[in-house]
């Protein structure tokens, strides 16, 4: 069916005003978060953990800090335009974080408020929370071995589920049951009967790798998993981390 040139225009008018709508909504609210910088209203959610904030706008520029997750930041300035930096494009924002340092951060680490939503902000944050609650679950449910610093196992085991329960025990005997807690803040979890070791624990990246670790003045103790159930058969007195590993691989 050849279509006529009648009813051809009339959707490509269609097509370019809803363009047109399109570029000056996006450009309606880039316009109205300008304005709201210059005013310095603008507040942000750091979005991501170690968060960086640099002396420039340059993805290489020197480090001034590292931000928290769900932290809430000033914005005081803006990038002229946006730079891509990977599969992203987005503007650098100059903040200054809650302890009067300032510095330049991407934007994909930020969740910039707008009129509509900076009254609403303790809610977003608690929805953020509860979204993150979920991943951080499943990141630690699991069993999780002591090591020592060449990847030995040592004296701890704990065991820890998604229904926020644990059970934490010493190699050759004494268990303590009971719920943990999470301090998002602190990126800590909080046993609450307590455990073996005498310490809650920190969830620690480095690279692809999640530690879970505490460090104190005189003692530190350091955990990782052995596997992502707590129904599979307990590791061996005297097998290496590595071990333990390949066996929950296969």
């Amino acid at each position: 069916m050849i279509k006529s040139p009648r009813h051809i225009g009339f959707w490509g008018v269609l097509i370019v005003l809803t363009a047109m709508m399109v570029l000056f909504s996006c450009g309606k609210d880039e316009l109205q978060q300008g304005a709201m910088l210059k005013n310095k209203k603008t507040r942000a959610l750091i979005l991501n953990d170690d968060s960086v904030m640099r002396i420039d706008p340059i993805l290489y520029s020197g480090r001034v800090g590292l931000l928290r997750k769900a932290e809430i930041v000033q914005v005081i300035d803006r990038s002229s335009e946006k730079y891509a930096v990977g599969s992203m494009t987005d503007y650098w924002y100059k903040i200054q974080s809650n302890n009067g340092l300032s510095g330049w951060v991407y934007g994909s680490n930020l969740k910039i408020f707008d009129k509509k939503n900076e009254g609403n902000i303790d809610k977003i944050v608690s929805s953020f929370w509860e979204k993150e609650s979920e991943k951080i679950k499943k990141i630690i449910t699991g069993r999780w071995w002591s090591v020592d610093l060449q990847g030995d196992f040592t004296d701890h085991g704990i065991e820890i589920s998604e229904d926020g329960n644990y059970r934490s025990y010493l190699k050759g005997g004494g268990e303590i049951k009971g719920e943990y807690n999470i301090n998002y803040g602190e990126n800590e979890i909080v046993f609450l009967k307590g455990t073996t070791f005498k310490a809650n624990l920190n969830i620690v990246r480095r690279g692809t790798f999640i530690y879970l670790e505490k460090k104190g003045e005189d003692s530190e103790i350091k955990f990782q998993k052995t596997s992502g159930s707590t129904d599979e058969p307990n590791i061996q007195d005297g097998s290496s981390l590595q071990d333990a590993t390949e066996n929950a691989d296969k």
